[in-house]
């Protein structure tokens, strides 16, 4: 693989001491035409990260793109960050320079694109594919001969019960949601998920000493 595009860094102006979002795409060098886009989790170091891009769940917005049913909802942090990543652009000298993602994807000849990232970017990988899925044939792949697949490895769900079916029924089998059980943050933020938080380490390992 090689880098086509980025590294595309956010900080949230005034704010944040440290980058909040890290995002680039790589080519394979054995087939030109297959992509894959990474995204990076939340900075353990920016409070501003963990605040607005992990922690404002408690509203929700309507998701606004394709033919998802009325109630599908993502959170205030899920919507925040989707809305970073779509305006992010490389700074001048680094690959696809001042270029949005869907400008440099439109320029690109694409037959497999993957979306991926861990954590907060697992989140983010979700919202991206679905993002791409309900706006290709219209913003860009305009044949839709594109396969678009999502690797989203220990994210927190972006939104209700509503949203997260709507998501796999659009990227069916292309849609892969990996996570260790015994990892707290794929329990969040859904209420049944968080409750089996406080008994995940159970039963207790006694100290020897």
């Amino acid at each position: 693989m090689k880098i086509s595009m980025g590294p595309s860094v956010f900080k949230f102006p005034l704010l944040a001491k440290y980058r909040d979002n890290t995002v680039y795409v790589v080519q394979s060098v054995n087939d030109e035409s297959q992509y894959a886009i990474a995204i990076s989790g939340t900075n353990p170091y920016e409070i501003t990260d963990w605040i607005f891009e992990d922690f404002l769940v408690a509203h929700t917005h309507p998701w606004k793109y394709g033919s998802c049913p009325a109630g599908a909802r993502i959170s205030s942090s899920a919507a925040l960050s989707l809305a970073i990543f779509q305006n992010l652009k490389p700074c001048q000298g680094i690959p696809g320079a001042n270029l949005r993602l869907i400008d440099f994807i439109n320029s690109a000849s694409v037959s497999n694109l993957t979306v991926t990232g861990h954590s907060l970017g697992g989140e983010m990988a979700s919202t991206v594919a679905l993002w791409l899925a309900d706006i290709q044939g219209e913003q860009w792949d305009r044949q839709k001969n594109a396969k678009l697949y999502a690797y989203c490895y220990a994210g927190p769900t972006a939104g209700n019960n509503s949203w997260a079916n709507y998501f796999h029924e659009r990227l069916g089998s292309h849609a892969h949601r990996i996570w260790n059980s015994l990892d707290v943050v794929p329990y969040a933020w859904e209420v049944s998920g968080l409750k089996q938080i406080p008994n995940l380490y159970k039963p207790s390992i006694e100290s020897p000493f």
